[in-house]
């Protein structure tokens, strides 16, 4: 799948990912091409696409090929005329598959190199393209549509664009799994089919319609509006326009200019595109000027057939800004009733003053309509007042159609369903911000609207919530518009401050009946989600396993296998005959990636504890001859988790053969630390990384097993330095001088953003430096544990997975606990579990959890059900007195030191 179709994965099922083709479409743009095209074409589906394709006909590899673009209101008058002329030409094309997608494709939030191509045409040679562009470019006179950001208009066509790029393509495996297309220069190298959002030629090409120097990228526009603002930089980009920060040379003062390309966003109800949408917004700015609650209106300008908007720079913080900073179970670990009473009043003044505006709002007549933290700007944290910003969905009641734009989590089901709107409504989106600001697991809610009480309720308790405020946000809540309290009714609840009544301590954990139940109902719902008659996929999962394959242990099948054999519960025969059968043209190098998380390696390591030998041995022999095996040295991608590979097959048979594999893997990492340290840890292909999945501390810790089983103590002393890696780039962590972090980018030395998550967080790093520790005795390594697992002391994070989740944190303390014998991190474990369970979705088949952003259920390893109730059954265990071990692929059986210790440790105090 194309990086470029993910914003329609969310389109084809409410409650999982899947890809583009199965979005149910209607048939108004087949019927055309079938209708025009000879029965002899060749007429298919595949993803967003209808394609229609001659007989015989000779498609290139690449070559220049054309978009056609279309207002929205004449696509299929546009289709009915491309079809013509291709038919005339007999050439190849394709075309969007109905226009609601087109509406999707043409939308502010598709990407922007991909959007607005409805109809792309394919000559079959460069004399034809020629000739072609101007057969399109008299058809279309007269015809407007949007502007294609990765091409050049031909002629003045508003319709007709072109570019030079891959038709059938030559696709290259990446080390994250997916295959693009790529170009061939004319000596034969390889090179990106560069997919960007400005126009860009091939160094050996030629525009043959430019003949001069070609652009290279984007140029800044230096003023805008006659040159009365110079603009200092870009603040985001849109299929609609950019959003910039500029100097008004008329005042001095900073504005905001918004931008607004002509047939983009259209067909969203209200019958406006981005145009007629930034024209109302100055029309509502001007109205709710008076209020200064919304950003003065500047000025209105047309320039280069976009429309512009100047308004007044808002100083202060968004809410999402400010809440990352300021909410302690966010900003801290374990904060004191101190610490929670002190936020909520805190929050509460930014409560009332929002409810305030929103009185305003109303007394002018006006919804915001999306209403969300990303909406409200603090412009005084300390007394709490705000402005709010981003009105393009608003409208004046009575004036303005609605649209359908709103922000999942903070928008009613009633508008996702129904795309009503009206006051009950923004209050809804009120009550959404309220409950973000004290535990923000929103996006959830369109999915589990239930799970909107769950967390309240926890929050409440938790800081304190007095009992009407409570109420007020619970009746804001309701599903039923007609319970919810008034913007009036809040306000008076809201005025006199949120007095905190005292915070409650997580003092009652699920009993372990209770954990049971979870894991047995969540079993019973990945297998009844299987649907083992199709070839993409058996279990639904994260987006990633639409982008590279449906066999790996992060994302496919193998991941829900591992997880089943885990905890003890049967894997049904028709999951390992879908691997052999439906899944099986994935295993092959040209499909899959060597690696242990993404790749076969993974999947080899699965089937071999399944008892199937054979196949495990071919796929492993596959990986050793992979083209990217030695790509990078990653435990998640590269060749350490090649490594860790062969060493389980050596634990699991003791065939020489498997540590030899081991063993060359490790001297392939020694010689690139001969050769250049710095890509150790990385890859020329991808970015530098931090953390145990992608840097130094996965790579260390196959390293240590390595040395352990060849007794060649080289390797140690090796991984040594792979895991200083990862504890340069650890820091303290912001506010808490006493505990540290680990930096997330290792590239920008002035983003100092730190994570506390297994795959790219302190998590990760306490997982190997725990071994390094009792396999070596260094005491320097004690004192960074003592730092870095307070870090994963947590009830309460953004997702409840094992990638970057509640479950990885629980696990790796679990880890913590059995090294160590000290039952706070078996307490600390436990307290995670409850975080989880506030993100469960209940179903009649069982009991499912939400993948990454946490928009639709995955029952994957990474980021879902299956390695969730691995956590929890091993935690399970835990209490109950049993000895576990980690389920991670992990290989501390091969090391006999790494046992429970016999009498408690002192190591780090919990958090």
């Amino acid at each position: 799948m194309e990086w470029e179709l993910e914003p329609l994965l969310l389109a084809a099922h409410p409650e999982f990912y899947e890809k583009p083709d199965r979005i149910p479409i209607s048939y108004e743009h087949l019927e055309v091409v079938r209708r025009l095209v000879p029965p002899s074409w060749e007429v298919i589906r595949s993803e967003v696409w209808i394609f229609a394709t001659p007989p015989n006909y000779p498609v290139r590899l690449q070559g220049w090929k054309i978009h056609l673009s279309s207002a929205l209101g004449r696509s299929l008058e546009v289709l009915e005329r491309a079809c013509r002329v291709c038919v005339e030409l007999n050439l190849a094309f394709k075309c969007v598959s109905d226009p609601g997608l087109l509406t999707r494709m043409n939308s502010k939030g598709y990407p922007r190199p991909a959007a607005c191509k409805f109809i792309v045409v394919y000559p079959n040679s460069d004399e034809q393209f020629k000739h072609v562009c101007e057969v399109l470019y008299e058809e279309f006179k007269g015809f407007e549509g949007p502007y294609v950001l990765s091409d050049r208009r031909y002629k003045d066509s508003k319709v007709v664009h072109y570019r030079y790029g891959a038709f059938l393509g030559k696709a290259e495996l990446s080390l994250d799994g997916t295959a693009a297309q790529q170009l061939v220069d004319p000596h034969g190298n390889i090179v990106p089919d560069l997919r960007v959002p400005y126009w860009h030629c091939p160094a050996w090409v030629t525009d043959p319609f430019d003949p001069g120097e070609e652009d290279e990228g984007p140029t800044e526009t230096l003023t805008l509006g006659r040159g009365r603002f110079v603009v200092e930089g870009a603040l985001s980009f849109s299929t609609s326009g950019g959003v910039y920060r500029a100097t008004d040379s008329m005042t001095g003062g900073a504005v905001v200019i918004k931008e607004a390309r002509p047939y983009t966003s259209e067909n969203v109800g209200d019958g406006l595109d981005a145009v007629g949408r930034l024209r109302k917004e100055w029309r509502l700015l001007a109205k709710l000027a008076p209020t200064e609650l919304v950003p003065a209106p500047v000025a209105l300008f047309e320039e280069g057939e976009h429309l512009f908007l100047a308004e007044e720079f808002v100083e202060g913080m968004d809410l999402v800004t400010f809440v990352m900073g300021h909410n302690p179970v966010i900003s801290r670990i374990n904060p004191s009733p101190d610490d929670r009473r002190r936020y909520l009043e805190e929050i509460g003044k930014v409560w009332y003053h929002l409810a305030l505006a929103m009185l305003e709002f109303k007394r002018h007549n006006v919804l915001h309509c999306d209403l969300s933290v990303r909406n409200v700007v603090l412009t005084d944290p300390k007394r709490g007042t705000v402005k709010l910003i981003d009105l393009e969905s608003s409208v004046e009641c009575g004036v303005d159609a609605f649209n359908r734009f709103s922000t999942p989590g903070f928008a009613s089901q009633r508008h996702f369903q129904e795309g009503a709107r009206d006051w009950a409504d923004d209050a809804y989106s009120l009550g959404a911000i309220f409950l973000h600001n004290l535990l923000p697991g929103n996006l959830m809610f369109q999915l589990e609207p239930a799970a909107a009480g769950r967390f309240l309720d926890r929050a409440a308790a938790y800081f304190g919530l007095p009992k009407q405020v409570h109420g007020a946000i619970a009746g804001l809540l309701s599903p039923d518009p007609a319970e919810r309290p008034t913007v009036e009714e809040v306000v008076r609840v809201l005025e006199d401050g949120v007095v905190p009544l005292e915070p409650q301590d997580l003092d009652t954990l699920p009993p372990e009946d209770v954990l049971e139940s979870v894991v047995d109902r969540a079993v019973e719902y990945i297998l009844s989600s299987a649907d083992s008659s199709r070839d993409t996929r058996l279990f639904p999962g994260d987006i990633a396993s639409r982008q590279s394959n449906p066999l790996s242990v992060a994302y496919g099948v193998a991941g829900v296998v591992h997880a089943l054999k885990t905890i003890g519960k049967p894997v049904p025969g028709w999951a390992l005959a879908w691997v052999l059968d439906k899944g099986y043209r994935h295993l092959n190098a040209e499909r899959m990636t060597p690696g242990l998380y993404l790749g076969l390696c993974g999947v080899s390591w699965v089937l071999r504890e399944q008892g199937l030998e054979d196949l495990a041995d071919r796929l492993l022999r596959l990986a050793s001859r992979h083209p990217l095996l030695f790509e990078e040295s990653s435990l998640f991608y590269g060749t350490s988790g090649y490594g860790l590979a062969c060493l389980a097959a050596y634990e699991r048979t003791r065939q020489q053969r498997w540590l030899d594999e081991a063993d060359r893997a490790g001297r392939e990492i020694r010689q690139r630390a001969v050769e250049n340290r710095e890509t150790l840890w990385t890859s020329q292909k991808l970015q530098k990384y931090t953390g145990y999945a992608r840097g130094g501390s996965g790579v260390a810790l196959f390293l240590l097993y390595l040395a352990h089983a060849t007794q060649d103590a080289a390797y140690l002393e090796l991984g040594k330095e792979a895991l200083e890696w990862d504890l340069r780039h650890v820091m303290p962590y912001p506010e808490m001088p006493d505990v540290d972090s680990l930096k997330r980018d290792p590239n920008d030395p002035d983003d100092n953003v730190v994570s506390h998550y297994w795959v790219d967080g302190s998590a990760g790093v306490v997982t190997a430096l725990l071994r390094y520790w009792r396999y070596t005795g260094e005491t320097r390594y004690k004192g960074v544990l003592d730092r870095l697992i307070p870090d994963c002391c947590r009830w309460y994070t953004a997702f409840p997975n094992l990638f970057q989740g509640l479950a990885g944190l629980g696990n790796t303390l679990l880890d913590v606990y059995e090294f160590t014998g000290d039952p706070r991190f078996l307490q600390e474990a436990y307290r995670t579990a409850d975080g989880i369970l506030l993100f469960r979705v209940e179903r009649l088949s069982g009991l499912a959890f939400p993948g990454q952003q946490l928009l639709r259920i995955s029952t994957d390893f990474g980021t879902g059900s299956a390695g969730i109730i691995a956590f929890l059954d091993r935690l399970r265990r835990a209490l109950r007195g049993e000895r576990t071990e980690n389920f991670n692929f992990m290989l501390d059986s091969l090391v006999p030191e790494f046992i429970r210790a016999a009498e408690p440790v002192q190591t780090a105090g919990s958090a």
